[in-house]
């Protein structure tokens, strides 16, 4: 790669537009040389709904919240409905082993040691997102929810936008119908969500409801760094490339303000990294999605110490794990280690799969 920092200084290229901490995550990349810039990024963020806190006189959630202190935060509403209303803090999209692995990224657990090849699940930090993962779901603060079973259909539709929006609404699941028909006070999702928020209205006779976000749990030991943000395409150079001005002025327009502009007003998957060209989403401010700097360093996706196909088999023993703790079954002590064991047998014969191939 050729590194673009002696053009960057030649044209007076401005970097201090960019989100916080991202030029360094790129140094970092490149080991302190800057080989390429990135125009977009994925982060998730804390959606809440504001007439809950309201009605039930919870303090709306806040930057820079905890894993433990969000967790707590959803605990206060646990009691304030039952049944069929039962009003949950935190609703996770993907079932109580994600919401574990959410909880270990904030904290850069490694699920596996590089040097040794050992299997980590039974490390002190593991067990400690095991065992808050386990606590919210058993004392309803968070709700997981098992897949949805084939023909079940979404509450607050009529059957004929149901079968019009269909593949929309299946995208979203109902995950996102929990939070946005008042069942939830809290979902922790990507940029696309506020889209969701916007459009969902035309699909659903429920009235559009008062939302907000805050930025996502962080690590105590690293309060401004997100391990949620993720970096879309890095454009750079070939260091033979015989067009390297060219290819320089190509990154410098794609990373520059115009492009910004545009990417602020599409409102996807992604948002600028340039954050002054997006402060306002329908009158709402748009602070918590940059609030964060990307975190420096890698967690739980390792893919260098994890081989492929790994984690299809491994997560479905972390959900029986989890689901045993949860319903008391067994204990967290017991659970890790027939975990470790039987986890540790998938790791080294995934190994010995990648080698044979």
């Amino acid at each position: 790669m050729y590194d673009i920092e002696p053009a960057i200084s030649q044209d007076q290229y401005k970097l201090d537009g960019f989100m916080p901490g991202l030029i360094d995550r790129l140094r970092a990349k490149g080991n302190g040389k800057l080989y390429g810039l990135t125009p977009s990024f994925e982060t998730n963020v804390i959606y809440y709904n504001r007439n809950l806190f309201k009605k039930y006189q919870i303090e709306l959630p806040n930057g820079k919240m905890t894993w433990k202190e969000l967790l707590d935060l959803a605990e206060r509403f646990a009691s304030v409905e039952s049944g069929k209303k039962q009003v949950f803090g935190l609703y996770q999209t993907k079932g109580p082993a994600s919401l574990m692995y959410d909880i270990a990224a904030a904290s850069a657990l490694k699920l596996v040691d590089a040097k040794s090849g050992k299997l980590l699940i039974d490390s002190d930090g593991w067990k400690e997102a095991m065992k808050m993962t386990a606590d919210a779901v058993r004392n309803h603060a968070a709700y997981a929810p098992p897949p949805m079973k084939e023909g079940e259909q979404l509450d607050g539709y009529d059957d004929a936008d149901y079968e019009k929006h269909r593949d929309y609404l299946k995208q979203y699941s109902r995950s996102n119908e929990m939070f946005y028909m008042g069942h939830a006070a809290m979902t922790i999702q990507a940029p696309w969500f506020a889209s969701f928020l916007r459009d969902i209205p035309y699909y659903s006779k429920t009235p559009e409801i008062d939302w907000g976000i805050a930025a996502a749990p962080v690590n105590p030991a690293m309060p401004d760094e997100s391990a949620y943000v993720k970096l879309s395409e890095i454009y750079a150079i070939s260091a033979d490339s015989p067009n390297k001005r060219a290819a320089w002025e190509f990154v410098k327009f794609v990373n520059g303000s115009e492009m910004a502009q545009v990417a602020g007003k599409a409102m996807n998957d992604t948002l600028p990294t340039r954050s002054d060209y997006f402060k306002d989403f329908r009158g709402r401010e748009t602070d918590a999605f940059y609030l964060l700097k990307p975190m420096q360093v890698s967690g739980v996706s390792d893919k260098k110490s994890i081989p492929a196909g790994f984690h299809s088999e491994f997560d479905a023993l972390l959900s029986d794990a989890l689901n045993s703790v949860i319903e008391k079954e067994k204990t967290l002590d017991e659970a890790v280690a027939e975990l470790q064991i039987k986890g540790q047998e998938i790791l080294d014969r995934s190994r010995e799969t990648k080698q044979q191939k």
